[in-house]
């Protein structure tokens, strides 16, 4: 696991529900994303997760519920002329914050 930090900035309650706010700080990535399962932010089950990247890395965050793990995405040029997008493969030097917020139990 290359999560470097975790820090939980801060708990709300939405009824029976937590919310909470986290920086994830990744700078070396693993095929397939980083792990970042329920426990990580001090809750049983995630109901509803936003990840973004915060630092203007040109890196795009997604998270993959079925794997539990942050997974970190490049803009490229296709050959077509258009913009898309591709995960990164195992990389060291990523050096990227994650804002995620989770919404669970």
């Amino acid at each position: 696991m290359a999560i470097d930090n975790v820090d939980i900035g801060g708990t709300e309650f939405a009824g029976a529900m937590k919310v909470r706010f986290a920086d994830v700080e990744i700078s070396t990535y693993s095929n397939g994303g980083e792990d970042f399962g329920p426990s990580d932010a001090g809750m049983h089950r995630y109901q509803f997760v936003d990840a973004n990247v915060a630092d203007g890395s040109g890196l795009v965050a997604n998270y993959d519920y079925n794997a539990e793990t942050i997974r970190l995405y490049q803009q490229t040029d296709t050959d077509a002329g258009g913009a898309g997008v591709q995960e990164l493969t195992e990389a060291t030097g990523v050096d990227a914050t994650v804002k995620v917020m989770v919404m669970g139990r």
